[in-house]
């Protein structure tokens, strides 16, 4: 399976960013965008990544297992 890098980057930018609109303005994305990419990603995998609240989104337990094998790979 290939995982679009750019999808993982945000990602790991809203885990860090601790909101997808931050994580926008970071990549100079939109919001609506980052959401698509982490949108696009949980189907790819098959389950949720954030656990969406308000304006906060917080790792999964399946997100936070991702995270240490998508941090080296998007670094390359």
């Amino acid at each position: 399976m290939l995982v679009d890098t750019r999808y993982l980057k945000s990602l790991i930018s809203v885990v860090e960013c601790g909101s997808i609109a931050d994580a926008a303005r970071a990549e100079g994305l939109t919001a609506a965008a980052v959401s698509q990419r982490i949108q696009a990603l949980e189907r790819q995998l098959g389950f949720d990544l954030l656990a969406r609240s308000g304006h906060s989104a917080k790792p999964t337990e399946a997100c936070l297992a991702l995270l240490p094998r998508a941090r080296p790979i998007v670094r390359q």
